[in-house]
């Protein structure tokens, strides 16, 4: 995948989000940088966040097209083992 069709992936990704007004979740790292933080940063609890707000944000829309209000961030955890 070219460079200017990931963007216009995340463009498309985006524009969907705000039709549903759902935050975007690439609000510290994106997909590109995954391997950095892992190989270089060691830095495994910031991926897990990343993929739990990609999760989160799956489901938010999941329930804005069915809907169904989206659920509030104060209705949020985190759960650790």
């Amino acid at each position: 995948m070219s460079l200017a069709d990931k963007l216009l992936y995340l463009l498309i990704i985006l524009f969907i989000l705000s039709l549903f007004h759902i935050p975007s979740p690439k609000d510290d790292i994106d997909g590109s940088q995954v391997a950095d933080v892992y190989y270089k940063e060691k830095d495994i609890e910031r991926i897990v966040k990343y993929c739990e707000k990609d999760v989160l944000t799956v489901a938010q829309l999941f329930l804005r097209y069915k809907n169904e209000p989206i659920i509030n961030p104060e209705n949020m955890e985190r759960v650790l083992e």
